[in-house]
């Protein structure tokens, strides 16, 4: 039970004993921290370390304190309070690393290379987010699978349209309530079946993806660019809209 949660808690670097202790709390309810020892592998002389633990964390609720009950804050409540922390160190770290790239005489986005690859699914979207924040234009996303976006690729579309530059978006109905979501930003989005991967910035640059496990290309020829917006097009054409509040012709 709660895999999912542990396999989180862990990648948030939380140890071993502050995990098995919040999860059953989730799972089971306020308890002792006898009951506890009982139903954790938890050393009887280390619960009381791993209870202070939580409860600096946020993840704890005292029920009573003679005798001592607990229980587990809300899920989300921990977890959100985790990624927001998360989030300032990153915030933190990006101003001296963003001023780092930015004195580079050759970023990606700029540089003169006709194409160049990155490689896994991580690879390609960090790849597609940096050129979307560097467009002049336009963007294209023609993906049949979007589970990939997130919170930041939401903000950066919103600045996107904000800016008046162009998005338009192809993907499969299976993400429709998704797609209604983003049409409500003003955006043109559609879905079609069986459509090929590809991204393209200012319809002069292409990123493609391939293979499994997948790698990408991003390509800047301009006789290769042109036919892939051309084959995009039909295929845009083709499809259905959305709207943001249900699929129609």
């Amino acid at each position: 039970m709660l895999e999912q949660l542990r396999d989180v808690l862990k990648a948030l670097k939380w140890p071993d004993y502050d995990i098995t202790v919040y999860a059953t709390l989730v799972e089971k309810g306020a308890m002792s921290p006898k009951d506890l020892v009982y139903e954790t592998d938890v050393p009887s002389g280390r619960i009381y370390d791993v209870l202070k633990s939580l409860e600096k964390r946020g993840a704890l609720i005292e029920i009573e304190s003679k005798p001592k009950i607990c229980d587990a804050q809300h899920p989300r409540m921990v977890l959100s309070g985790e990624l927001d922390a998360i989030e300032k160190k990153v915030d933190k770290a990006l101003v001296s690393a963003e001023q780092s790239w930015e004195k580079r005489s050759n970023t990606i986005a700029n540089n003169n290379e006709s194409a160049w690859t990155v490689r896994g699914s991580k690879g390609i979207v960090t790849q597609l987010r940096e050129l979307m924040q560097n467009i002049s234009e336009s963007v294209i996303l023609c993906d049949d699978d979007i589970n990939w976006l997130g919170k930041r690729d939401y903000k950066i579309i919103r600045n996107i349209i904000k800016a008046k530059k162009e998005v338009k978006i192809l993907s499969s109905s299976v993400f429709s309530e998704v797609l209604e979501d983003l049409s409500s930003y003003g955006i043109e989005v559609k879905t079609k079946d069986k459509i090929s991967t590809c991204y393209i910035i200012d319809r002069t640059i292409v990123l493609l993806k391939f293979g499994n496990p997948p790698s990408g290309v991003v390509i800047r020829n301009k006789s290769f660019v042109k036919k892939i917006i051309d084959d995009f097009e039909r295929d845009f054409k083709a499809a259905k809209k959305v709207t943001a509040k249900e699929l129609v012709s």
